[in-house]
């Protein structure tokens, strides 16, 4: 009866969640492209796969997007954490600042991207006016059309936009962690810096766990943030994988190199998951006695 009564929620998430996956999955084994007279999917195996492997613009893509994901993740980690200890001490108009500081993750990528845009724009960007004004440059930079500063443009935009939603997190584990340890450190004669190294930051890896997951995930899947400010240029220098899914498959019409790309990035984040989680794996729980 019970399972009678789930039937139709378990048949409309297999409709809407798991058919695009899996014709998205058979789409990558076969050729298929919208401009073909006769617009049908022909199985060809691994051709797709072997073709994106011996292709030079595709590993391009691949070491940005790892390159884009190392960098930003460990940095919105280590920043959203600093950020939510001192969030969570008491202070006046803490709630206020608590909003204010989860105020960029309110806004959505698009609008934030274009935001970052202007910012970063080398002739009236506000970042070159307060750099010059500061005397830190002397002439202005074109941070979203330089090879060395298009990057790290993307990537800083990325890190203020989503380390508020970190240190929400990191936040909410804070205040779910027991008292009794601390208080206990504290009758011991523990510093600061002890209680927080040998019980806060253990008893918070489960929650760093899911952290690391979801925004190496993200990370992986950037696409919002890089279209807009800089369509994945200059050349190739910020072009993801997301990014670069999207033009084979809906600017050259080839969905079947297009899915390929979209299943290549589906195993390269299931690797990565399996990494993070061996890394967290003898840590990831905290047993009390």
């Amino acid at each position: 009866m019970y399972y009678l009564m789930a039937a139709p929620a378990i048949i409309l998430i297999a409709i809407i969640f798991l058919y695009p996956v899996f014709y998205t999955i058979w789409c990558g084994f076969c050729k298929y492209s919208l401009l073909s007279a006769i617009n049908t999917a022909k199985w060809i195996g691994l051709k797709n796969f072997s073709a994106l492997l011996s292709d030079a613009t595709f590993l391009q893509v691949i070491w940005n997007t790892i390159v884009y994901t190392i960098v930003s993740v460990p940095m919105e980690v280590f920043l959203g954490l600093i950020c939510s200890l001192l969030l969570d001490r008491s202070f006046r108009g803490r709630g206020f600042v608590r909003a204010l500081w989860l105020l960029p993750f309110m806004f959505t990528p698009v609008v934030v991207a274009y935001q970052w845009r202007w910012l970063f724009n080398d002739q009236s960007g506000l970042i070159n006016y307060l750099l010059m004004n500061l005397g830190i440059i002397s002439e202005k930079l074109a941070w979203l059309s330089d090879i060395k500063l298009a990057m790290v443009s993307v990537i800083v935009t990325d890190i203020w936009y989503t380390t508020p939603f970190v240190t929400l997190l990191f936040l909410g584990g804070l205040q779910s962690l027991p008292i009794e340890p601390l208080e206990s450190a504290e009758v011991d004669g523990a510093s600061g810096w002890q209680k927080f190294w040998y019980i806060t930051l253990p008893l918070l890896r489960p929650v760093m766990l899911v952290i690391v997951l979801l925004k190496t995930m993200d990370a992986m899947k950037a696409f919002d943030l890089i279209y807009i400010m800089t369509y994945g240029g200059p050349g190739l220098k910020t072009e993801m994988i997301m990014t670069y899914a999207y033009k084979v498959g809906f600017i050259t019409f080839k969905i079947g190199q297009s899915s390929a790309i979209s299943v290549f990035s589906l195993l390269l984040m299931l690797v990565a998951s399996g990494v993070i989680f061996l890394l967290f794996r003898e840590k990831s729980t905290i047993t009390y006695y």
